[in-house]
């Protein structure tokens, strides 16, 4: 059976680690590190380990998981195995931020569309960038043809950066913020200049917030780690 795009939950956590990491040896660091991580991919389909500092001081590391949902009991089920694999290590790690929804395709434009990330992909590129995005009430008072061709002026700018790929995340009434947009990319200036001129974009006068971004390098999950021990 193909699993359609609306069926996958992407859960996005930053964590810390706490100074009571710190005072473990290298092999009590190494011995943590595996069962954490073996407890988390018995949680879900697949699942990506990024490192964030030096990238940003707010968190260490974040970890992307992905669940296939095909009843209505998944997420409850995701969310209970998740608490339970991290809640006996939290004296050594501090949740940050919390990102959940549900992966959505583009829908906006018949005529152009950008590469989208698939969330079940076992390769990943280095960088992956992932923020909230909270719309302006006007956005809402506008017509959806107004709205669509808002959208396809970005997605054909999009076109023009091939490198880069997208994943659009639904979170609308689950968390404080209408959606999540990820991006990734093995040339993070290209990504650079391509939020620059996504604000110039009209579609852009339609955002109130698009923060806290985060900014992540991927690595195998044993390699991100292990910069930790």
């Amino acid at each position: 059976m193909t699993t359609e795009l609306t069926d996958i939950l992407c859960h996005f956590a930053l964590y810390r680690f706490k100074n009571k990491y710190w005072e473990l040896n290298i092999g009590e660091r190494a011995k943590f590190h595996r069962e954490w991580m073996a407890r988390l991919q018995k949680t879900c389909h697949n699942m990506d380990t990024y490192q964030v500092f030096p990238v940003d001081n707010g968190a260490d590391i974040l970890i992307w998981s992905v669940v296939v949902v095909q009843n209505n009991d998944d997420a409850i089920q995701f969310f209970a195995k998740y608490a339970r694999s991290t809640n006996q290590f939290r004296g050594l790690i501090d949740p940050v931020v919390n990102l959940w929804g549900y992966a959505q395709p583009l829908q906006h434009s018949q005529i152009c569309s950008i590469q989208e990330i698939a969330p079940l992909a076992k390769n990943r590129k280095k960088y992956m960038v992932v923020y909230p995005i909270v719309r302006t009430a006007e956005w809402y008072a506008t017509s959806h043809k107004i709205r669509q061709d808002m959208m396809n002026e970005y997605l054909k700018l999009g076109a023009e950066y091939p490198q880069i790929s997208q994943l659009l995340i639904n979170s609308f009434n689950l968390q404080n913020h209408e959606s999540i947009i990820a991006y990734e990319t093995n040339d993070v200036q290209s990504l650079s200049r391509f939020m620059n001129d996504l604000h110039h974009t009209q579609t852009w006068c339609y955002v109130q917030r698009n923060t806290p971004m985060h900014t992540a390098i991927y690595h195998p999950a044993e390699e991100t780690l292990a910069l930790w021990r």
